[in-house]
């Protein structure tokens, strides 16, 4: 395992997304012995009062405080985003697996059929199965990693169609290995670097469609300190008091820049 200092030196821009991620993972982990206040109490402060000593964020429209729940909310991020991520990682991998391996009409057909998927905007797909399976927790990692999954397909295919016609697979097939085993345990692990970026790309999507979801009232609903959800609800104070919108939305940024900073120092480090 590299040194801090080490993987400094190798990719400054990783290191620090390593950093904001980790701050972030660690926050909302510990929210409940770092949160000054519970995320739904109403009425701890005057309402929509500006930043200070007692609210360091300042509260919103019902007195809640906002530093409380930009912390809780990154517990329901750190829920939805690797959780989704994951479960696209997983069917996307095994289609471009599949396609890669058996090539022909079978991979002619997988392509095309992720092609028509992919040419939806990944937010108007989750908007209208979310719109069909109804708002919950559950319902939005299931969504967004079934829409992530044909992305990381292409990805998964791309790399696989290198490896497929390399010795070690002929040699697997002789042995008499299974189908599955030589794509898992021969081929899976020879692509995942690309697969890793691609992970951390979608780990920062993830983010801002769930944050997206909540925004539209699709995603973890009231009083549920969800940050997407924070701001659509305090979207009509931006005038009088900014400070309810923009602390949920500096909290989206600073995650999915965190995010993209790992996915951009793992393709450095994929070609040292």
């Amino acid at each position: 395992m590299p040194s801090l200092s080490s993987l400094w030196r190798r990719s400054p821009g990783l290191t620090v997304g390593l950093v904001m991620v980790g701050l972030w993972v660690v926050t909302a982990a510990l929210a409940p012995w770092v949160a000054p206040h519970a995320p739904t109490a109403m009425g701890i402060g005057p309402t929509t009062a500006a930043p200070s000593l007692a609210h360091w964020l300042g509260t919103d429209e019902y007195g809640r405080d906002i530093l409380s729940r930009v912390i809780y909310g990154g517990r329901y991020v750190l829920a939805i985003a690797p959780a989704s991520t994951l479960l696209g990682l997983v069917i996307g991998t095994l289609l471009g697996l599949i396609s890669a391996y058996n090539g022909r009409w079978l991979d002619e057909l997988i392509m095309r059929l992720l092609d028509a998927v992919m040419a939806f905007p990944i937010v108007v797909l989750a908007l209208l199965a979310l719109t069909a399976l109804g708002s919950s927790t559950l319902n939005v990692i299931l969504v967004i990693g079934l829409v992530f999954a044909p992305l990381i397909a292409r990805t998964a295919r791309a790399a696989a169609l290198t490896e497929v016609r390399k010795e070690y697979v002929e040699a697997a097939r002789l042995r008499g290995e299974g189908y599955f085993r030589v794509l898992m345990v021969e081929v899976a692990p020879n692509i995942r670097g690309p697969l890793m970026v691609e992970g951390t790309i979608r780990l920062g999507y993830a983010v801002f469609t769930s944050a997206t979801l909540g925004f539209l009232g699709l995603g973890v609903q009231p009083p549920a300190p969800d940050w997407g959800l924070m701001v659509a609800s305090s979207r009509s104070l931006l005038t009088t008091a900014p400070w309810a919108v923009l602390a949920p939305a500096m909290a989206i940024a600073f995650v999915v820049i965190g995010f993209s900073l790992i996915s951009d120092g793992l393709r450095d480090l994929e070609t040292q």
